[in-house]
């Protein structure tokens, strides 16, 4: 198993009609804490929604 060093980033699918996920860094403070299957608080443009965390990843590997 991966450890959270290896693994900073979660994968955030939304209830919204698009077909992908989004990558965010998960904060120091919550090291340990979030798990696949959790509901999260993130921000999405230029407000804040709920997604669900459903896959860890090593890298941001998107484009901006």
């Amino acid at each position: 198993m991966k450890s959270f060093l290896e693994k900073p980033y979660a994968e955030v699918a939304f209830n919204l009609p698009i077909k992908e996920v989004f990558t965010y860094k998960i904060p120091p403070q919550f090291t340990g804490k979030v798990q696949v299957g959790m509901r999260v608080f993130v921000p999405f443009g230029r407000r804040r929604i709920t997604g669900y965390v459903v896959a860890f990843t090593a890298k941001w590997d998107k484009d901006i």
